[in-house]
């Protein structure tokens, strides 16, 4: 069930009886929107969400304690007893830092094994000599995630702008349509008093009883139209409820003083086309079909990293422990080193992954290309929709004024008795589509406004 409320300048949902109209203006219902709608709320959840997975990625150079222990009792004997603890620090150049302690003792422990009674210390390096040398995968995810995030940036402005255009555009049918329905109410109080009038004059033998016939006609007419109106505002209504929510979780509805903005305060900006060309030209939809590129540019790299022999080289100096004398004896001749060697035979699956990402950047420039040629066609159409719209307001508002002198004029003949009621009704008639004519014509220049807006990201 919707909660009713009230919309105030200051955005204060209030109870109160009162009964004067409250305007709601088309920037506070924006700012409304964009604070409460559950897909604002959803557009930062995904930025939080990208966010985590940059953490998730930096991850992969947290130091690491560990340890290893393996013991083997047998017969009232240890055999052996192997202890390996340390601390391993990733570095962002690849490299792996490695300092520990060994204590291993036992009646059949291998000699090989064989350390100090109180230990043997342990620091030095790991160091990729192939493969992973100059990028591996935790640089790779660290930077794409860092590309992503600023992607995830985009793509909830992408999002929001989404949100205002379908918002803005039923705010604006609401606005049409309420107008529109005041105006036949205007006019059904108009050709109702009209009626009256006529009646008036009849029983009083100054007007024929005819057209007491055709006034009420035109009431009833009159009345046809005012409910496909009033049907009309109550479903723009409804659908305006669609973006009114309280916290992203209670949804709320419009209460019925509130009203649209008023057909004099209705503006159209001027089209600035150098702003338009700087914002076509820093487009998000490019930046971000960029990005992806950047990505894929990088997993490239990594790719061809992975077309390299696995040469892996570990060296660590050596020190006996014995307390506070454990530097003390460090002899540059104790050390122990290693050096891995791995390489598949034929590395198919390393070129497969190669080709794989080459098509995919192949795939993603040829995008680019057509999207950039895509999006440049439709801001040139919504300027054109839009610049043609604001024309046909002004061509509407000057046809609503001229067809309201006329109607003025016509009234004050059949008010001498020089008219007759069809001459008025006609003239009624044609000011009354003017006036549906250009509150529609608002609505549409409006409309395009947004879809320009939307077109280019901007809201």
């Amino acid at each position: 069930m919707r909660i009713v409320f009230l919309l105030t300048l200051s955005f204060v949902f209030s109870l109160a009886l009162a009964q004067e109209e409250k305007v709601l203006p088309y920037n506070e219902y924006i700012a409304i929107v964009l604070a409460n709608h559950p897909i604002a709320q959803q557009a930062e959840l995904k930025l939080q969400i990208a966010e985590r997975y940059q953490q998730k990625s930096k991850g992969s150079l947290d130091p690491k304690l560990f340890a290893d222990a393996n013991q083997k009792y047998f017969e009232d004997k240890k055999y052996y007893s192997l202890i390996d603890a340390g601390l391993k620090v990733p570095t962002w150049i690849g490299i792996d830092i490695i300092a520990g302690i060994e204590q291993n003792e036992g009646v059949f422990l291998s000699n090989q094994n064989r350390t100090p009674d109180a230990g043997l210390w342990y620091a030095g390096v790991e160091v990729p000599l192939g493969k992973g040398l100059f990028i591996d995968e935790r640089r790779t995810a660290i930077k794409q995630a860092k590309i992503l995030l600023e992607s995830s940036e985009l793509e909830r402005n992408m999002q929001l702008s989404e949100l205002v255009f379908n918002a803005g555009s039923a705010y604006w049918s609401w606005f049409e349509s309420y107008h529109q329905f005041k105006t036949f109410e205007e006019a059904i109080a108009l050709a109702q008093f009209r009626l009256d009038g006529v009646i008036i004059n009849a029983e009083l033998g100054e007007m024929a009883f005819i057209d007491t016939l055709e006034a009420g006609l035109i009431v009833q007419n009159r009345q046809v139209g005012y409910q496909e109106a009033l049907t009309s505002f109550q479903n723009a209504s409804e659908q305006l409820n669609v973006f009114l929510w309280l916290d992203g979780s209670i949804p709320m509805e419009i209460d019925s003083l509130t009203i649209p903005i008023a057909k004099e305060d209705v503006a159209f900006p001027g089209l600035n086309e150098r702003v338009i060309d700087s914002t076509l030209q820093n487009h998000t939809y490019f930046q971000l079909i960029e990005n992806k590129l950047e990505i894929l540019d990088i997993e490239q790299r990594y790719r061809r990293d992975q077309l390299k022999p696995e040469l892996t080289l570990n060296y660590n100096a050596l020190a006996g422990n014995s307390g506070a004398e454990t530097l003390g004896e460090y002899n540059f001749t104790d050390y122990k080193w290693g050096i891995n060697f791995e390489i598949p035979l034929f590395l198919r699956k390393e070129r497969a992954e190669l080709n794989l990402n080459r098509i995919k950047i192949i795939d993603t420039e040829l995008e680019f290309a057509f999207q950039k040629e895509n999006v440049e066609t439709k801001v040139n159409i919504a300027k054109n929709n839009y610049s043609n719209a604001v024309i046909q307001s002004g061509n509407y508002s000057r046809l609503m004024r001229d067809y309201s002198s006329l109607l003025d004029a016509e009234n004050t003949e059949f008010l001498v008795g020089e008219s007759t009621v069809f001459m008025v009704n006609s003239r009624e008639v044609k000011y009354i589509d003017a006036q549906l004519k250009y509150l529609e014509s608002l609505k549409k220049a409006k409309t395009q406004m947004l879809k320009l807006d939307y077109v280019l990201f901007n809201f």
